[in-house]
């Protein structure tokens, strides 16, 4: 087992017309939005253009990398 933090991907906020969804574009382009947390529900595509597209349109807000932690020994 590795003492290294899993990063999810870049992070990112999708801005709809009446909505604002997070969101993370993996290493290998695919991209997934959060829809409701508290239920876990998401949407994904292979790409982030695809997301978007799928969605009607809006724009994408990057947000900074997260700086996290080294693990506990």
């Amino acid at each position: 087992m590795t003492d290294l933090p899993i990063l999810i991907g870049r992070p990112f906020r999708l801005h709809l017309t009446h909505r604002v969804f997070d969101g993370w574009e993996l290493a290998d382009g695919q991209a997934l939005a959060l829809e409701d947390p508290e239920l876990g529900l998401t949407a994904s595509a292979s790409t982030l253009d695809d997301l978007v597209r799928g969605y009607g349109g809006g724009h994408v807000e990057w947000l900074p990398q997260p700086v996290l932690a080294p693990a506990r020994p």
